[in-house]
């Protein structure tokens, strides 16, 4: 069983058009789950949370529930690097989250080494060639908290250390290896980073996003046919 996390674009896009949507109740929170044949999709934003607020816990815990074993993300990101251009798709090797470290651990003492599943992240690789889609292989991706964007400080010092930056991917990579599940990424980048490349522009964000769904959507058919 494979889990997919992903935004409303995707959700929108007819890919999982034919699977059966519930509202299930987990200790962490209700959490709106789309189930088709050998896999469940959700909704990261549902319940319209911004980034800082979004139930990573409530949505790691039932796809376990549910029986997945590999979880594959969708994340939109910002480049931190003039090479890594909007439009690319990168998957991540590894990643940063140096504040608001979410855990299931909160009432034993656990330890668990964060990582970005490699068996995972080869699955994606070779479904992103079957659907003729170019991938970057490879980058650290760097977690702020948001909903706000960086300041064009924190993108200069990021840039020295990471290669794409954005508010959800860390939480649930560290969520999954503490529940056993095996999780990649797929990061679309929609923009260049803060004094990257002059301002931000929320508009030219949200066209590159829905032209980098295109892109999520075809691999995602391959995935899940």
């Amino acid at each position: 069983m494979i889990g997919i996390i992903g935004g409303t674009l995707v959700l929108e896009s007819g890919v999982f058009k034919h699977a059966e949507q519930r509202i299930i109740l987990t200790r962490y929170g209700k959490v709106i789950v789309n189930q088709g044949n050998g896999f469940v999709f959700i909704q990261r934003h549902q319940y319209n949370r911004p980034p800082h607020m979004i139930n990573h816990r409530g949505n790691i815990h039932i796809m376990k529930e549910l029986g997945v074993r590999t979880v594959i993300s969708l994340c939109s990101t910002g480049s931190l690097k003039k090479a890594i251009k909007p439009g690319d798709i990168v998957i991540p090797d590894d990643f940063m989250q140096l504040s608001g470290i979410p855990t299931f651990f909160d009432h034993e003492l656990k330890f668990t080494t964060p990582a970005i599943s490699e068996k995972a992240r080869n699955m994606i690789i070779a479904t992103a060639r079957k659907a003729n889609v170019k991938v970057r292989d490879g980058g650290t991706y760097v977690q702020t908290r948001g909903p706000r964007l960086e300041t064009k400080a924190e993108i200069r010092f990021f840039s020295k250390f990471a290669d794409i930056v954005g508010m959800t991917l860390a939480s649930e990579a560290t969520l999954a290896k503490e529940a056993g599940l095996e999780y990649a990424s797929i990061c679309s980048v929609d923009n260049y980073g803060n004094g990257l490349a002059g301002d931000v522009d929320s508009k030219k964000i949200e066209d590159a996003k829905k032209k980098n769904a295109l892109k999520a959507e075809r691999i995602l058919k391959v995935l899940v046919k």
